[in-house]
């Protein structure tokens, strides 16, 4: 294929790009209302977090979860794995989306955590859900 074609089809997306109407009605992106838990775990215990998004009209969602894990307290010190207090080592952790659980009109999230401080830990957890719903027109 010739530059002068490959040059055509980009600006023929780009100007289908830049001719998208703009305003919330595009994307209808909504935020879940904040889950919030606590575990306390010994050292070398495991524990699980789940946060599942739902609706009662069966419309289908996609959404993008935000995480925020704190040891004892909710302060930026703490927060994992960045946070002043925290060593490196002290947690081993994943967050996911547990696809199989899901029937499509939810969103399921799971995070697995385990406590190698030496110590028993309270482990506070927050997190939400940006989401669209299918042909939802506004939420």
């Amino acid at each position: 294929m010739s530059e002068e074609t490959e040059s055509i089809k980009f600006d023929s997306k780009a100007r289908r790009i830049k001719e998208l109407p703009a305003g919330a009605q595009v994307l209808n992106l909504a935020l879940s209302s904040e889950g919030v838990s606590t575990i306390s775990l010994d050292n070398n215990e495991e524990g699980w977090f789940r946060l599942t998004l739902s609706n009662i009209f069966s419309l289908r969602l996609f959404g993008m979860y935000a995480v925020t894990l704190y040891e004892n307290s909710v302060t930026a010190d703490n927060q994992l794995p960045v946070g002043a207090n925290i060593d490196d080592g002290d947690y081993i952790y994943n967050t996911h989306y547990d696809w199989g659980a899901s029937d499509n009109n939810n969103i399921k999230v799971i995070t697995w955590i385990r406590n190698q401080t030496g110590g028993t830990v309270n482990i506070l957890y927050r997190a939400n859900i940006r989401y669209i719903v299918e042909g939802a027109e506004d939420v």
